[in-house]
Protein backbone atom coordinates (compact mmCIF):
# COMPACT_ATOMS: atom_id res chain seq x y z
CA UNK A 1 0.00 0.00 0.00
CA UNK A 2 1.47 3.27 -0.63
CA UNK A 3 2.44 5.65 2.24
CA UNK A 4 -0.01 7.91 3.48
CA UNK A 5 1.63 11.48 3.07
CA UNK A 6 -0.82 13.36 4.50
CA UNK A 7 0.53 15.83 7.17
CA UNK A 8 -0.74 15.81 10.38
CA UNK A 9 -2.18 19.09 11.57
CA UNK A 10 -0.19 21.05 14.48
CA UNK A 11 -2.85 22.86 16.85
CA UNK A 12 -1.16 25.82 18.22
CA UNK A 13 -1.30 25.52 22.00
CA UNK A 14 -0.99 29.67 22.78
CA UNK A 15 -3.94 30.92 24.24
CA UNK A 16 -4.69 34.74 24.52
CA UNK A 17 -3.81 35.56 27.98
CA UNK A 18 -6.94 37.75 29.45
CA UNK A 19 -4.90 38.03 32.73
CA UNK A 20 -2.42 40.15 31.21
CA UNK A 21 -4.71 42.35 29.35
CA UNK A 22 -6.55 43.25 32.84
CA UNK A 23 -3.18 44.06 34.49
CA UNK A 24 -2.23 46.60 31.60
CA UNK A 25 -5.76 48.34 31.81
CA UNK A 26 -5.43 48.62 35.29
CA UNK A 27 -1.80 50.20 35.09
CA UNK A 28 -3.37 52.52 32.21
CA UNK A 29 -6.15 53.98 34.28
CA UNK A 30 -3.97 54.55 37.71
CA UNK A 31 -1.67 56.80 35.06
CA UNK A 32 -4.30 58.93 33.69
CA UNK A 33 -5.49 59.37 37.50
CA UNK A 34 -2.24 60.44 38.98
CA UNK A 35 -1.95 62.76 35.45
CA UNK A 36 -5.28 64.26 36.02
CA UNK A 37 -4.66 64.57 39.76
CA UNK A 38 -1.81 66.17 38.97
CA UNK A 39 -2.86 68.69 36.78
CA UNK A 40 -5.92 69.57 38.87
CA UNK A 41 -3.70 70.42 42.10
CA UNK A 42 -0.72 71.77 40.41
CA UNK A 43 -1.22 73.25 36.60
CA UNK A 44 -4.64 74.26 36.35
CA UNK A 45 -5.37 78.07 36.60
CA UNK A 46 -6.29 79.03 39.48
CA UNK A 47 -9.39 81.59 40.30
CA UNK A 48 -8.23 85.18 42.16
CA UNK A 49 -10.13 85.07 45.52
CA UNK A 50 -12.46 87.80 45.61
CA UNK A 51 -12.37 90.66 47.87
CA UNK A 52 -15.33 92.43 49.18
CA UNK A 53 -14.60 96.12 50.15
CA UNK A 54 -17.39 97.32 52.74
CA UNK A 55 -17.13 101.15 52.46
CA UNK A 56 -19.57 103.44 54.71
CA UNK A 57 -22.32 104.73 52.48
CA UNK A 58 -21.56 107.78 50.64
CA UNK A 59 -23.57 111.30 52.43
CA UNK A 60 -25.17 113.26 49.57
CA UNK A 61 -25.24 116.96 50.24
CA UNK A 62 -28.64 118.79 50.24
CA UNK A 63 -28.00 122.06 49.00
CA UNK A 64 -29.28 124.39 51.95
CA UNK A 65 -31.07 127.80 50.59
CA UNK A 66 -28.77 130.78 50.73
CA UNK A 67 -30.32 133.96 52.31
CA UNK A 68 -31.05 135.35 48.69
CA UNK A 69 -33.16 132.14 48.05
CA UNK A 70 -36.82 133.27 47.82
CA UNK A 71 -40.12 131.43 48.05
CA UNK A 72 -42.25 132.12 45.12
CA UNK A 73 -44.94 134.38 45.65
CA UNK A 74 -48.65 134.31 44.85
CA UNK A 75 -48.49 136.67 42.17
CA UNK A 76 -45.39 134.41 40.52
CA UNK A 77 -48.31 131.38 40.56
CA UNK A 78 -50.98 131.15 37.74
CA UNK A 79 -53.60 133.08 39.47
CA UNK A 80 -55.14 134.31 36.01
CA UNK A 81 -54.03 137.29 37.08
CA UNK A 82 -50.80 137.51 34.77
CA UNK A 83 -50.25 141.05 32.93
CA UNK A 84 -52.75 143.09 35.18
CA UNK A 85 -51.91 146.15 36.33
CA UNK A 86 -51.53 147.46 40.17
CA UNK A 87 -52.59 150.65 41.70
CA UNK A 88 -50.87 150.89 44.76
CA UNK A 89 -52.42 153.95 47.19
CA UNK A 90 -50.15 155.63 49.35
CA UNK A 91 -52.28 157.61 51.32
CA UNK A 92 -54.36 154.81 52.57
CA UNK A 93 -51.76 152.11 52.26
CA UNK A 94 -53.48 149.40 49.88
CA UNK A 95 -53.04 147.56 46.51
CA UNK A 96 -55.43 145.91 44.15
CA UNK A 97 -54.83 144.65 40.64
CA UNK A 98 -57.00 144.83 37.45
CA UNK A 99 -57.01 143.82 34.16
CA UNK A 100 -55.28 146.20 31.80
CA UNK A 101 -58.00 146.68 29.71
CA UNK A 102 -60.36 148.21 32.51
CA UNK A 103 -59.17 152.12 32.80
CA UNK A 104 -58.38 153.81 36.14
CA UNK A 105 -59.36 157.28 37.19
CA UNK A 106 -58.57 158.86 40.61
CA UNK A 107 -59.46 161.85 42.50
CA UNK A 108 -58.08 163.32 45.71
CA UNK A 109 -59.04 166.21 47.82
CA UNK A 110 -59.61 166.83 51.73
CA UNK A 111 -62.70 167.14 53.57
CA UNK A 112 -62.50 168.95 57.10
CA UNK A 113 -58.59 168.03 56.75
CA UNK A 114 -58.85 164.73 56.16
CA UNK A 115 -57.46 163.13 53.12
CA UNK A 116 -60.12 161.72 50.71
CA UNK A 117 -59.05 159.23 47.74
CA UNK A 118 -61.51 157.85 45.31
CA UNK A 119 -60.58 155.25 42.85
CA UNK A 120 -62.19 154.02 39.85
CA UNK A 121 -62.31 150.86 37.72
CA UNK A 122 -63.22 150.71 34.46
CA UNK A 123 -65.66 153.81 35.09
CA UNK A 124 -65.61 157.48 34.51
CA UNK A 125 -66.84 159.35 37.62
CA UNK A 126 -67.78 161.91 35.16
CA UNK A 127 -70.16 159.70 33.38
CA UNK A 128 -72.82 157.61 34.01
CA UNK A 129 -72.28 154.06 34.45
CA UNK A 130 -73.09 151.70 31.38
CA UNK A 131 -75.77 149.35 32.18
CA UNK A 132 -74.16 145.36 32.77
CA UNK A 133 -70.66 147.36 32.76
CA UNK A 134 -68.74 145.49 35.65
CA UNK A 135 -66.77 148.18 37.92
CA UNK A 136 -65.37 149.15 41.39
CA UNK A 137 -64.96 151.87 43.16
CA UNK A 138 -62.59 152.34 46.63
CA UNK A 139 -63.13 155.43 48.24
CA UNK A 140 -60.54 156.37 51.21
CA UNK A 141 -62.63 158.38 54.42
CA UNK A 142 -65.78 157.54 52.40
CA UNK A 143 -68.76 159.91 54.43
CA UNK A 144 -72.17 158.53 54.75
CA UNK A 145 -74.07 155.44 54.06
CA UNK A 146 -75.88 153.12 51.17
CA UNK A 147 -78.05 150.61 52.97
CA UNK A 148 -81.02 150.82 55.06
CA UNK A 149 -79.97 152.71 58.21
CA UNK A 150 -77.07 154.29 56.75
CA UNK A 151 -77.57 158.15 57.20
CA UNK A 152 -81.03 157.76 55.80
CA UNK A 153 -80.39 155.35 53.01
CA UNK A 154 -83.41 153.60 52.23
CA UNK A 155 -81.54 150.75 50.08
CA UNK A 156 -82.16 147.09 51.21
CA UNK A 157 -79.26 144.43 51.32
CA UNK A 158 -78.30 141.11 52.91
CA UNK A 159 -75.68 141.31 54.73
CA UNK A 160 -72.51 138.64 55.15
CA UNK A 161 -69.17 138.33 55.66
CA UNK A 162 -66.53 137.66 53.52
CA UNK A 163 -62.36 137.33 54.34
CA UNK A 164 -59.77 139.82 52.49
CA UNK A 165 -56.32 139.26 52.22
CA UNK A 166 -56.60 137.62 55.93
CA UNK A 167 -58.90 139.79 57.24
CA UNK A 168 -63.04 139.16 57.74
CA UNK A 169 -64.61 142.19 56.40
CA UNK A 170 -68.70 142.94 56.05
CA UNK A 171 -70.08 142.70 52.94
CA UNK A 172 -73.37 144.33 51.74
CA UNK A 173 -75.25 143.23 48.93
CA UNK A 174 -77.97 145.19 47.65
CA UNK A 175 -80.99 143.04 46.83
CA UNK A 176 -82.14 145.45 44.20
CA UNK A 177 -79.67 145.46 41.63
CA UNK A 178 -76.93 142.95 42.77
CA UNK A 179 -74.41 145.56 43.98
CA UNK A 180 -71.84 145.49 46.47
CA UNK A 181 -70.13 147.18 49.11
CA UNK A 182 -67.25 145.85 50.91
CA UNK A 183 -66.18 148.14 54.67
CA UNK A 184 -62.11 146.69 53.88
CA UNK A 185 -61.48 149.27 56.99
CA UNK A 186 -63.28 151.08 59.48
CA UNK A 187 -61.28 152.96 61.62
CA UNK A 188 -62.31 157.15 62.82
CA UNK A 189 -61.36 159.73 59.68
CA UNK A 190 -59.74 156.46 58.31
CA UNK A 191 -61.80 153.97 56.38
CA UNK A 192 -61.63 152.20 53.58
CA UNK A 193 -64.82 151.13 51.26
CA UNK A 194 -65.30 149.44 48.14
CA UNK A 195 -68.32 149.27 45.97
CA UNK A 196 -68.19 147.09 43.10
CA UNK A 197 -70.94 146.49 40.33
CA UNK A 198 -70.89 142.68 39.36
CA UNK A 199 -73.14 143.27 36.50
CA UNK A 200 -72.74 139.71 34.13
CA UNK A 201 -68.97 139.41 35.12
CA UNK A 202 -69.59 138.52 39.08
CA UNK A 203 -66.67 136.15 38.82
CA UNK A 204 -64.32 138.11 37.41
CA UNK A 205 -64.89 141.48 40.01
CA UNK A 206 -64.93 138.86 42.51
CA UNK A 207 -61.06 137.80 41.10
CA UNK A 208 -60.43 141.69 41.22
CA UNK A 209 -61.37 142.35 44.86
CA UNK A 210 -59.53 138.84 45.78
CA UNK A 211 -55.93 140.85 44.85
CA UNK A 212 -56.69 143.50 47.23
CA UNK A 213 -53.58 143.97 50.10
CA UNK A 214 -53.14 146.28 52.81
CA UNK A 215 -49.89 147.13 53.13
CA UNK A 216 -49.60 148.06 56.65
Amino acid sequence: MPENSAQPQVVSTQQFNWKRVGWITITVIIIIIVIAAFWWFFLRPKEEPTTVVNRPPTKTSTPSATPSAKPATPSAKKDGTQGWKTYTSKTFKYSIKYPPNWPLYKSEGSLSGTPVEQVYLNRNSNKPLPKGKPSITIIGNFQGGWCEGDGGFTKVCEFDEVEIDGVIVKRQTIIENGDEVYQLKLEADFNIILFATPANQKDLVHKIISTFKFLD
